[in-house]
């Protein structure tokens, strides 16, 4: 799936959620590989509004609610190497999968 990666990007600074062909919302890259303390941008491309929710002592803000098109900032604050699943739903009703749940692993 790497056509959703900008050219040139470094792909451990973005996530993306789009629609697949069968419609059902997807993250990628999943796990996403980050940097602690280094923002990343998440990225919502599925037409509706998105929530995304990380564990509050893992990532601030940890709560983006983003509109259909629009992309918004956080950063690891993990002190210590951890994986970290999230939720990704919609106000519609419905969710987004990664390779299974969405998750980003923190490195130092």
């Amino acid at each position: 799936m790497s056509e959703f990666v900008l050219p040139g990007a470094d792909t451990d600074k973005y996530i993306w959620i789009v629609r697949k062909g069968n419609g059902q919302a997807h993250v990628y890259p999943s796990p996403a590989i980050l940097k602690m303390g280094v923002a990343f941008q998440v990225i919502n491309r599925t037409g509706e509004q998105a929530d995304i929710t990380f564990p509050a002592s893992y990532v601030t803000p940890p709560t983006l609610c983003l509109p259909a098109g629009a992309s918004g900032t956080a950063t690891p604050i993990t002190r210590d190497p951890a994986y970290v699943e999230y939720d990704v739903a919609f106000p519609g009703g419905g969710y987004a999968e990664g390779g299974s749940k969405p998750g980003v692993i923190v490195e130092h």
